[in-house]
């Protein structure tokens, strides 16, 4: 099994302007896999803490229209932003 991966979920888009963002104000990542060359797999639909659980954490690096990542308690990945 491999150990001390990173993989990201970005919003990589710095606007001119937050209205060039959607206006729906968030997009959210739902059944998230990721699967190494092993075969090894990782899922956010799996049992918070198991060995095939994904550990997400949420960082802001640089704010531009309150933009916010968050791991939701089911284990998808939510974006929001002011419009």
């Amino acid at each position: 099994m491999c150990t001390d991966v990173d993989a990201y979920l970005v919003v990589e888009h710095q606007p001119q302007s937050c209205s060039q963002y959607p206006a729906s104000g968030s997009i959210v990542w739902t059944d998230i896999s990721v699967m190494w060359e092993n075969g090894d797999v990782r899922t956010s639909q799996a049992v918070p803490g198991s060995a095939t659980a994904l550990n997400w954490k949420a960082h802001t690096y640089q704010d531009m229209c309150n933009t916010k990542g968050e791991v939701l308690p089911n284990g998808n990945v939510e974006f929001t932003w002011s419009t």
